[in-house]
Parts: structure tokens; C-alpha cells; sequence
């Protein structure tokens, strides 16, 4: 990529959100409030796809974000109708993808410990085909640069963006023009800005890597 994407105020693209969200519920005809979250929130992950699709990075990133903080919400309000195996269910996620969408939303959460902990045990797991292997540690590489950024230490950050763009080469074959472009802006300047633009990258792989597997089945 030659260039760094638009930067987008968050403040702006979350006013969009709540816009979108609030125009998706009027204009439903689902009766249980129960389908009318679920629905919101895959909105809200095809609405990130579209993002990502046009380069809009910091965008499609908010988009993530505010489908994963709708999911927490939903498996931890109504504990007694909606759990986590009902959204796994109604949203096709499998367990390992819930924990790494909770492990990427953590460090905005301010709970770095906790996101580290996950990664490490998935850079340490070795069991399954070697493509699995290869996922994980991809996402955990990746994870992990995520949180080193948050800690501000780019030196280390830098090195995990070099292993994810190993991994990904690795899996298919080709080296991910995200990790180029996380490289190249760790590599340049530790503005905050750019620091956001980074973690957009960074959290938008899962997504990126869901899209390639059925296309390599």
C-alpha cells in the first residue's frame, strides 16, 4: 500500500454508528428484542466488511469494534435467554474466534494482561493440522504487536508485525499488504495517530482471515 488511509475522527464515525444502529431499529420488523440484537449486530459486521473493502480502515476498525462490544453486551445482560453458545450459534462464530474478538477489544478496554495471556497460550499451542498451528500463531503475533503498541513500545511491536507478516506468507503464500503497511508506520513515528492507524490494521486481520478460509477449502 502507498499510501496511509484517511484518518477519520472517532468521535464522528461513532456518531455515524449510533445513527445506522438507531435507523436499523425503527426501521425493523423483528418482534423479539432478542433478534433484533443479533440483527444489529451483523449489521454491524457487514457494514465493517464494506469498510475494509474500500480501504477505509480506521472506519471498518470502529465498526469492529462496536460489533464486538454489542456481542459482550448481549452474553452478559441476559444471561438468563442469550449465552455465549446462542451467539456463537446465531452469529456462526466459533469459540476460539469469541475469545480472540474479546482479546482484541481488551487492550481498549485497558485490560492488557488479560489479551496477552490469551495470545501467549495460542503462540504456545501446537495441537491440530499445521494450517491451524499457523492460524493461531498468526493471530497471536498479531494480537501481540497490538498490545505492545497500547504500551507504547514500538521496538517490540515492530518485531510481531514482522512475525505476522512471516505467518501470513507462510499460510498463503503471498506476503499481507497490511503487515507492509503496519510496518512501514511502526517503522516511521510514534504519533498517536498513526499508532491508531496501526491497530486498525491490526485488529482487522481476523476479519481478513475469516474471508480467505472458505476460498482455500
Amino acid at each position: 500500500m502507498s499510501s496511509c488511509p484517511i484518518v477519520t475522527s472517532r468521535t464522528t464515525v461513532a456518531g455515524s454508528i449510533a445513527k445506522e444502529v438507531k435507523e436499523w431499529s425503527d426501521d425493523t420488523d423483528l418482534e423479539s428484542d432478542d433478534e433484533m440484537d443479533f440483527d444489529v449486530v451483523q449489521r454491524l459486521f457487514v457494514r465493517e466488511n464494506e469498510h475494509f473493502k474500500e480501504a477505509r480502515f480506521p472506519q471498518a476498525a470502529e465498526f469492529f469494534d462496536a460489533g464486538v462490544n454489542r456481542t459482550q453486551a448481549l452474553s452478559y445482560s441476559r444471561q438468563s435467554s442469550l449465552g455465549l453458545d446462542k451467539i456463537r450459534s446465531k452469529l456462526g462464530l466459533s469459540y476460539a474466534e469469541l475469545d480472540l474478538r474479546r482479546a482484541y477489544d481488551s487492550p481498549q478496554e485497558g485490560n492488557l494482561d488479560e489479551s496477552e495471556r490469551v495470545f501467549r497460550e495460542l503462540l504456545g499451542q501446537q495441537f491440530g493440522k499445521k494450517d491451524e498451528i499457523r492460524r493461531r500463531k498468526l493471530h497471536a503475533s498479531s494480537g501481540m504487536a497490538h498490545i505492545d503498541l497500547s504500551r507504547q513500545n514500538l521496538g517490540a511491536a515492530e518485531g510481531w508485525c514482522k512475525k505476522s507478516s512471516v505467518g501470513w506468507k507462510r499460510l498463503v503464500g503471498e506476503t499481507h499488504p497490511l503487515h507492509l503497511a503496519s510496518l512501514k508506520l511502526s517503522l516511521s513515528t510514534k504519533q498517536g495517530v498513526i499508532l491508531q492507524q496501526l491497530r486498525s490494521f491490526l485488529i482487522l486481520q481476523l476479519r481478513r482471515l475469516r474471508r480467505l478460509e472458505p476460498r482455500r477449502r
